[in-house]
């Protein structure tokens, strides 16, 4: 947004999803989200709208060499359903 001719503020912040999503949908302002994260409700936005382009990201997932079951099959899960969630349309 600083390298956009568009004024804007910091109005609303949350370590929730659910209280950006509610900010959101009470018509707060607007936020990054991925596919999966954007309600029904929400308009997706873009350079048409006059907003900056955004860069792409990455997703890093790192475990110890000692790490249990449980890490080893959320991690499994992970590699596997990933790459349909950046590939798939929103629902």
């Amino acid at each position: 947004m600083r390298a956009s001719a568009r004024a804007w503020e910091i109005v609303y912040t949350s370590t929730s999803l659910a209280g950006v999503q509610a900010a959101v949908a009470a018509g707060v302002g607007v936020t990054v989200l991925g596919r999966s994260a954007a309600l029904s409700e929400f308009a997706v936005l873009g350079v048409a709208d006059a907003l900056p382009e955004l860069p792409e990201t990455e997703i890093a997932l790192f475990s110890g060499a000692a790490s249990g079951e449980a890490v080893t099959a959320l991690a499994d899960y992970l590699i596997r359903s990933v790459p349909l969630a950046l590939t798939s349309p929103p629902a």
